[in-house]
């Protein structure tokens, strides 16, 4: 099972490092509780475009916890209410409605910001979890992660090194 999911992982992106994997679900996750008509869900996914992560294992993250949305709507738009009405909090979402662009974001929307809230509070622990079970899972894939950031790149510059080199 674990040979499958390996091969299910490299052939379908070659971003498949333990950390690549753990980041795309952990933003997979914050997208796919994010109502899907806000801007935000939007600028969020386009980012996750430009970053070095696995983006069908991020899509498929993403569809999942648009499942979960649904159930924890309520509790977003009370967790929204609850911030954008908090007294030490005001003056910053007002600020910050203020601003350019911002309120096409819809931070005044209280699901949108209590659902904002609920997947940056999940984004570290979500991704600290399962990078771990990433480096169980893919142990050849993880040993060397430390040492080098990315290894095609050093093996692309060796010619030029060893040129450079007296």
């Amino acid at each position: 099972m674990g040979d499958a999911i390996r091969g299910l992982l490299s052939d379908s992106s070659s971003c498949h490092r333990p950390r690549q994997l753990a980041a795309a679900v952990a933003v997979g996750l914050l997208c796919g509780l994010l109502p899907k008509t806000s801007l935000l869900f939007w600028l969020i996914g386009l980012l996750c475009s430009t970053l070095p992560i696995h983006l069908p294992l991020a899509a498929a993250v993403c569809l999942l916890g648009s499942l979960a949305s649904i159930p924890i709507a309520e509790l977003a738009g009370h967790l929204g209410v609850a911030s954008l009405t908090h007294p030490l909090l005001v003056d910053i979402w007002y600020g910050l409605d203020r601003l350019p662009w911002v309120p096409w974001l819809a931070l005044n929307n209280s699901v949108v910001h209590g659902s904002l809230l609920i997947g940056l509070a999940l984004l570290l622990p979500v991704y600290s979890l399962t990078r771990l079970g990433f480096v169980k899972l893919l142990p050849d894939a993880g040993s060397g992660e430390g040492r080098h950031s990315d290894p095609d790149f050093l093996h692309s510059i060796a010619a030029s090194v060893a040129k450079a080199s007296p």
